[in-house]
């Protein structure tokens, strides 16, 4: 079973990726968070092995969290899910240590997909996939 974290800072983002994560199979979604406040904690505690990061406003805040969930669960996927692909943003993505980075405009069915080929590789290979 593959433990997801979901970190998001809106409802209406948080029930979509939960709509996407939970179609998975042989995913349990252990946590949903908010991403105003530190997430590093609830990662240590549950050791996900894939963690899905709305884009947030001001954008340092998802960079913030990406850094938090990278010291704590390096082994982990994450993925950031962003409105806006811009290439500097990507690279600052991928640089602070997002497995991916997806268009947030994905229908759930299309995110589904993308997650599952992130599990199917190993996060730990240091290869950086961007999907767009």
């Amino acid at each position: 079973m593959t433990a997801v974290v979901i970190i998001a800072d809106s409802g209406t983002e948080m029930a979509r990726l939960t709509t996407s994560v939970g179609a998975l199979r042989n995913t349990e979604i252990v946590r949903h968070a908010s991403g105003r406040t530190s997430v590093a904690a609830l990662i240590a505690v549950h050791e996900p092995t894939l963690v899905v990061i709305s884009e947030m406003t001001p954008r340092r805040l998802t960079l913030e969290r990406l850094v938090e969930v990278r010291a704590v669960a390096p082994q982990a996927a994450v993925v950031v899910v962003t409105a806006d692909a811009c290439s500097r943003w990507l690279a600052e993505a991928l640089r602070a240590g997002a497995t991916a980075v997806v268009p947030g405009e994905l229908d759930p069915r299309a995110l589904g997909s993308v997650l599952r080929e992130v599990l199917a590789t190993d996060s730990t290979a240091g290869e950086l996939a961007i999907a767009a």
